[in-house]
């Protein structure tokens, strides 16, 4: 009667002009502040009819009971239930499951419990109660073993007790075997039970169980497609969502907004825009266009497919645009590459006046990020704050970044330090910082500090301080890093293993290098070229030779990069036959064109050792024309060499008349060399 009248201070003008109100009147007016959402005055008013002459009955009991569940007024709840003692009230079904739901939703597990086995006479929604309880208190074993006990018992589970206990599965193996008791109670054509397990085969990613159980239902109704298909969606196996949807409306069953939403995320994930443009013109004529769930999906949709225009123009027609529509056009934008568009939507969206939420803040950073726009950066640094989200992680991440990529180090340091939580995507992008502006000791420092944490570090943080480590040639810093690298288990990784070697190498520790080398399980052009360029660069030519012969026995050959490294140190050695042997070998043995580096290093070859001629020839039938390097090699060797002068004076005036620029010190070379010769 009392929510009829819709408004709680008309009903409670009716309820004051009842002369005696009796319990009738008393139950009405608390149902109606309870079903009104003013828990609080239903339990006041429960107080004052208890110190009336009226008595509640066991409906008023039930009522304020389910008041205190939803308020958590577990103080209040207590006392409604030593009343129901005190009053000696002859408990039921209803009045016991009431009770224990109540303990189980204010978080008192041990009272619930306590009522629950003091019944002499446990039904099954007494049962379902606590088992409901245990569920969402997060004692799924204990809810589970509750299930099991109740059939030792011979209790018959209904639709309730299931779903109840379906919610504390949380691994493959309970989900069997609760799938195992509906086919005992022959529940699985219960469509209720049929879609939650199909959902719950989703979430421990088993399609097929999943798929069984939806053939084996009779009369699927949209929620057995919906989760199907959701089901197929999740598990990323978009053609089979497709295949589903199409023999869905062969068979008659209308889709509804989440089964649209569904498939078009399929055509999404597939990127088969062709049929999402089919499944538009579905939900065209569904009159679904409308709703705001599908909307957002077909902008994600087209925008994943590539057709920004299309996004929009779905954008613009949703005839409302909540935060999630703003943001999914926002991020459409800044994934194809059109930042500034998107900033632009962006300054729509808060003319808007709607209120803004991480995912927006975080794409419009990466906008910010893409085009270097620091001013708007800022901007959006402020409006974070004033939205009370400079402490989340994701965003702070992207704050970082997008101060970094705008050369602001100060600005990235101030949100690093500011940031409660720094998950290793933090650390990692405060490090790159540092190593671009080759700061080698805060990167160091900065990692020691990491090291206090109690976080599990990926292979990029120890890329970028081993970079650090090698640049400052310590030996001790680079020992303890590699304590750290075998800790995390990340010894084997590729290309931190070269990392690790390149690192030894140029702290002048070839073996412990080496030692590394051997050990790595899988070895790439990468590894070898680092193992190889770190002995090179060491002098270590006869393990680098080894190197070299261990990579070809193995099949590999080696690349551009490693024979300028043995070019290299075959001058540096003076190895000449091995130098022309590897430059022969090169190009015959592995069909490697020699570019510029590869001459210099032979001219330098064999001017170093006093082969003038040689290295003449050289210069004067390279098939690309000598660079300053080749010419400034060959000139010092000429003045290394003063009974070869007159060599020197004739390509000097080759390299003078040269139209192009000449080098500061090879000009000098080459004015020494007419001087002399003069």
């Amino acid at each position: 009667m009392f929510t009829s009248c819709g408004s709680l201070v008309d009903a409670h003008q009716v309820f004051l002009s009842v002369p005696k109100p009796g319990t009738y009147s008393w139950n009405a007016i608390i149902l109606a502040h309870a079903k009104l959402g003013d828990g609080y005055m239903a339990v006041l008013l429960y107080c004052k009819m208890h110190l009336g002459v009226v008595n509640p009955n066991k409906y008023l009991f039930c009522l304020i009971l389910k008041v205190c569940s939803n308020t958590g007024e577990i103080d209040h709840g207590r006392l409604v239930h030593h009343q129901m003692i005190s009053m000696k009230i002859i408990s039921d079904v209803s009045l016991d499951t009431a009770l224990i739901s109540m303990y189980m939703k204010c978080g008192s597990l041990h009272d619930a419990q306590r009522v629950f086995f003091s019944l002499k006479d446990r039904k099954c929604k007494t049962w379902s109660a606590l088992i409901s309880g245990c569920s969402d208190y997060g004692c799924s074993s204990v809810a589970l073993t509750l299930f099991e006990e109740m059939q030792e018992q011979s209790i018959l589970s209904d639709r309730v007790a299931f779903l109840c206990t379906f919610r504390a599965c949380n691994s493959l193996q309970h989900v069997m075997i609760m799938h195992n008791q509906v086919l005992k109670h022959n529940m699985e054509n219960d469509p209720f039970i049929a879609s939650r397990l199909i959902d719950m085969y989703s979430k421990c990613r088993n399609l097929e169980e999943a798929y069984n159980t939806f053939e084996r239902v009779h009369g699927k109704d949209a929620a057995i497609w919906s989760s199907i298909i959701s089901c197929c969606s999740h598990v990323q196996q978009d053609n089979r969502a497709l295949e589903l949807f199409q023999r869905m409306i062969r068979e008659g069953t209308k889709p509804n907004d989440f089964i649209f939403s569904c498939v078009l995320t399929s055509c999404a994930n597939s990127r088969t825009l062709t049929q999402g443009r089919i499944i538009h013109d579905m939900s065209l004529k569904s009159n679904l266009l409308l709703d705001v769930v599908v909307g957002n999906s077909l902008i994600d949709m087209y925008a994943k497919c590539g057709s920004l225009d299309e996004a929009f123009k779905v954008f613009e027609k949703l005839a409302s645009k909540n935060c999630i529509s703003w943001g999914t056009i926002i991020d459409a934008y800044v994934r194809n590459g059109s930042s500034v568009a998107a900033l632009e939507i962006f300054d729509s969206f808060k003319a808007s006046k709607q209120t803004s939420d991480r995912v927006i803040f975080i794409s419009v950073l990466k906008a910010c990020c893409n085009v270097g726009e620091l001013v708007q950066g800022r901007q959006i640094h402020i409006e974070i704050i004033n939205y009370g989200l400079s402490e989340d992680t994701s965003i702070g991440n992207m704050l970082i970044f997008m101060y970094l990529i705008c050369q602001k180090l100060e600005d990235a340091r101030n949100v690093f330090d500011k940031l409660s939580a720094r998950s290793c995507i933090t650390w990692s992008a405060m490090l790159s910082g540092y190593v671009q502006q080759q700061q080698w000791m805060i990167v160091l420092d900065l990692f020691e500090e990491l090291l206090q944490k109690e976080l599990k570090l990926d292979k990029v943080i120890f890329l970028y301080v081993l970079e650090a480590c090698a640049n400052l040639r310590s030996i001790t810093k680079l020992c303890q890093i590699h304590d750290q690298v075998i800790k995390h288990s990340l010894e084997t990784e590729r290309a931190l293993g070269s990392a690790l070697l390149d690192t030894y190498c140029k702290c002048g520790h070839f073996y412990e290098g080496y030692w590394i080398f051997e050990r790595l399980p899988c070895k790439d052009i990468v590894t070898w070229g680092a193992m190889i360029g770190g002995l090179v660069h060491g002098g270590e030519w006869s393990l680098a030779r080894r190197c070299l012969s261990k990579m070809r026995e193995q099949g590999m050959s080696p690349c551009i990069e490693i024979y300028s490294c043995i070019l290299n140190a075959c001058s540096s050695s003076g190895l000449v036959e091995e130098g022309q042997w590897y430059f022969d070998n090169m190009k015959e043995d592995h069909k490697i064109l020699p570019n510029i580096e590869h001459f210099t290093c032979m001219v330098d070859l064999f001017g170093r050792t006093g082969l003038l001629n040689e290295s003449e020839d050289f210069l004067q039938t390279m098939p690309v024309p000598p660079n300053e390097t080749s010419w400034t090699s060959f000139l010092t060797s000429c003045k290394t060499y003063y009974n070869n002068l007159n060599i020197g004076c004739v390509c000097s005036i080759e390299h003078v008349r040269s139209p192009k620029e000449v080098e500061p010190r090879s000009k000098a070379l080459n004015g020494k060399c007419y001087q002399e010769h003069s």
